[in-house]
């Protein structure tokens, strides 16, 4: 359980989690001279609907999958991926569950600079990579528990006409203890300052087992050439883009994150008093001290492969809550609400349904045995929900798709996923780009469109083999009840 609290402030943090006591944080209560009043948060309304991709065909591809008498059939995927396409230090693939990773430099430095990339990625577009200067050491550090085997690791880097063209990199598997080396000499073939150099290891000698992993870059200056500058240490500048760490680990493709994160602001000092995040279970209460004064509050409920994207240091005014696209399975339940604090107070947060679900219902009269696997994009701009902002520029870059592996889509011809909106009451318009693909070929390209609202259902049913162009004579249906319901023919 993680938790931040201002200096101003400096109020007592007290938890009581009915299910995780074990993992509370006690603070000492200091002499104050503004009188505190308990808020006493009980949490409802975890109700979970059914995973909506076991009546469906696709699965997330998964990495070490128990079968059946110990045998196993693990297949080799990434454990860890950013692209920082988000602009954000959270990974856009990471193992659920074990700990959150981290990104420093130097003596702890937490980065937070982003750039324009061209390092694209077989997965993911150039958007963003992470810019660091004067940064002589680079500390990646990984929770792996939860790996069955780590097999590489890889990234994209360039720098500066000052920055290193060269680098030492090392791994540590007891938290920074001590080093092993993996590769002493990492010298740059490309030495422009918009070139990319890609590196990747071997790791399956190492047999690296723990519940950390912690990688070490040492930056040098490396052969310049004849026209660059010389290394400046204190001042030059790299940049790191599709950092990725591949294996295997125990059944990534059905371990949920099961996160309750909470945000409390005081209105008039645009601060936050308390934020962090706890595992929950169906019931949860949340106690806290506070002084007099207006508050907003916001509790948001994750149930899902990956983090959301929350920003790392809000204020109510750029308080946002989205998901990546491609975690299309998410479950996410929020509330948010204004609270003026004058007396103790008993509050009941019940959580509500902040996504609705997307469907498409296959007519096909024939077989659909050779869809192999589909890749759903989003055209529109990727959702966020501000409850405090109305107004609030869109802070979310998120172009991952979602990539369905097919088995055999003429047993059941649909598929389904979520997709987040927040609170959002008013019809918005979406659109999907279906791509569909046999073993090695693409077979068919097309785009739906229609509108959507939280809690609802949308239904697009039609061929998914036709031969027509675009979406013509897909049929849409809403259900509204689910909040909402709607079908259309394509």
């Amino acid at each position: 359980m993680k938790s931040r609290l201002p200096m101003l402030y400096r109020l007592s943090f007290i938890f009581i989690v009915f299910f995780a006591a074990s993992c509370s944080d006690d603070a000492p209560i200091d002499e104050l001279t503004e009188d505190l009043y308990t808020v006493n948060f009980t949490i409802d309304g975890f109700a979970t609907t059914p995973n909506p991709m076991k009546s469906g065909v696709g699965q997330i591809k998964k990495l070490a999958s128990n079968g059946p008498s110990g045998t196993s059939t693990d297949t080799e995927g990434n454990l860890y991926f950013w692209s920082f396409n988000s602009e954000s230090l959270d990974p856009d693939i990471r193992i659920a569950g074990g700990g959150s990773p981290s990104i420093t430099y130097n003596s702890g430095i937490v980065p937070s600079n982003f750039v324009n990339s061209t390092f694209a990625n077989e997965s993911y577009v150039a958007g963003k990579a992470l810019s660091i200067s004067s940064g002589r050491e680079l500390f990646i550090k990984l929770p792996i528990k939860l790996a069955t085997s780590i097999t590489s690791f890889g990234l994209d880097m360039g720098s500066t006409d000052t920055g290193p063209k060269d680098f030492e990199l090392y791994y540590s598997s007891d938290e920074g203890t001590s080093y092993e080396p993996i590769e002493l000499i990492n010298q740059f073939g490309s030495l422009s300052a918009s070139a990319k150099n890609s590196f990747v290891y071997d790791l399956r000698d190492k047999n690296i087992s723990g519940s950390f992993l912690l990688f070490k870059f040492v930056f040098k200056a490396g052969e310049r050439g004849m026209n660059l500058p010389d290394y400046g240490a204190t001042g030059g500048t790299f940049r790191i883009d599709n950092v990725y760490l591949k294996g295997t680990a125990e059944s990534i493709s059905g371990h949920m994150l099961k996160k309750l994160h909470y945000n409390i602001f005081h209105q008039d000092k645009n601060e936050i008093v308390y934020s962090g995040e706890v595992d929950y279970e169906d019931n949860t209460d949340i106690q806290v001290q506070l002084p007099l004064g207006k508050y907003y509050v916001c509790f948001v409920s994750n149930a899902s492969k990956q983090d959301l994207l929350l920003p790392s240091d809000p204020l109510w005014k750029s308080f946002y809550v989205s998901n990546r696209f491609s975690n299309y399975e998410a479950e996410i339940f929020g509330y948010s609400t204004e609270l003026d604090v004058s007396e103790d107070v008993q509050l009941n947060v019940e959580l509500m349904r902040w996504y609705s679900q997307i469907k498409f219902e296959f007519s096909d009269p024939i077989g659909l045995s050779k869809v192999k696997r589909i890749r759903v994009s989003q055209e529109h701009e990727p959702f966020f929900f501000s409850p405090f902002v109305a107004d609030l520029s869109n802070p979310v870059l998120d172009q991952t798709d979602i990539d369905l592996g097919i088995d055999d889509l003429s047993t059941n011809k649909q598929i389904v996923f979520h997709q987040f909106l927040g609170s959002l009451n008013d019809l918005k318009a979406i659109s999907y780009k279906l791509e569909v693909f046999d073993e090695n070929n693409l077979l068919r390209t097309f785009i739906v469109n229609s509108t959507l609202k939280n809690n609802m259902q949308l239904v697009f049913r039609g061929e998914l083999l036709k031969d027509v162009p675009q979406s013509q004579g897909f049929a849409i249906t809403r259900n509204e009840n689910w909040g909402d319901n709607r079908e259309e023919n394509f």
